[in-house]
């Protein structure tokens, strides 16, 4: 999954986690990280990264230039 045509990106990552995964599920996620502000469609803050891996329990951040890469897990419960 990535950010980039999502309007809402931290809302749907709460229903991916709250609904859609099973315990122990696992999501993987590449965000479009800039330093400039989050109105740009797509792009995130690099600051604003860890909000997206708040509340998750088992979180890895990979960056690849422009790119992070999120590896986000759900308890096992």
């Amino acid at each position: 999954m990535t950010t980039r045509y999502l309007r809402d990106p931290l809302r749907l990552l709460r229903q991916v986690r709250d609904r859609w995964l099973r315990p122990g599920g696992c999501l993987y996620l590449q965000v479009l990280a800039k330093p400039f502000p989050d109105e740009l469609h797509g792009w995130v803050a690099p600051e604003n990264l860890p909000a997206f891996m708040d509340g998750w329990a088992g979180r890895q951040r990979m960056d690849e230039g422009p790119r992070a890469h999120l590896v986000l897990r759900t308890s096992p419960r």
